[in-house]
């Protein structure tokens, strides 16, 4: 169970599966106000943020290759055997090319959660307050541990483990 306290810090929508039973948890950049604003600047001090604002509402507007760290208001738990992974809403990925970059909340973290966001386009994209920006995703976690193996060779450490890839990096399993 993924428990969510909204930390009353803010105005905020929220978080939701919006359609069914979708994989991901739909996240909003927080309403506009000024304590909000205050905040975000903070996170995002090497940025020189504004806000403005048109027809669709309150924006801030994200230059060409920057990113923007988006404090959600809202603190989570959930068990250690679970992780939320931040994943790409669609449609701001393929509209407006904002991606995601740091992703994971770990059980262990109790801070505000956050969304990080990436310009990848050419141009300054709108991100607007109140929007879905960042969906995060349930993921069962196996957390019993790391081996590290030590003195043996790549050929014996595969030895048992049939592949016809081996070592065939990147494009390795497309059709020829």
């Amino acid at each position: 169970m993924i428990k969510l306290l909204n930390a009353g810090l803010y105005p905020v929508k929220n978080p939701k599966f919006n359609v069914g039973k979708d994989a991901g948890i739909d996240f909003y950049c927080p309403a506009y106000n000024e304590k909000f604003f205050s905040i975000l600047k903070e996170k995002n001090p090497k940025s020189d943020l504004k806000v403005e604002n048109d027809e669709n509402g309150y924006f801030v507007s994200l230059a060409p290759q920057k990113s923007l760290l988006v404090p959600t208001g809202f603190y989570t738990r959930f068990p250690s055997d679970i992780a939320l992974i931040g994943f790409n809403k669609s449609g701001i990925a393929t509209k407006k090319n904002l991606m995601v970059g740091a992703c994971v909340d770990d059980s262990s973290y109790e801070g505000v959660l956050h969304l990080h966001v990436i310009n990848v386009g050419d141009e300054a994209q709108k991100v607007y307050f109140d929007e879905k920006l960042v969906q995060f995703v349930p993921v069962k976690i196996d957390i019993s541990g790391v081996e590290v193996i030590e003195d043996i060779t790549a050929e014996e450490f595969f030895k048992d483990h049939n592949s016809d890839r081996k070592d065939g990096g990147f494009g390795s399993t497309t059709l020829k």
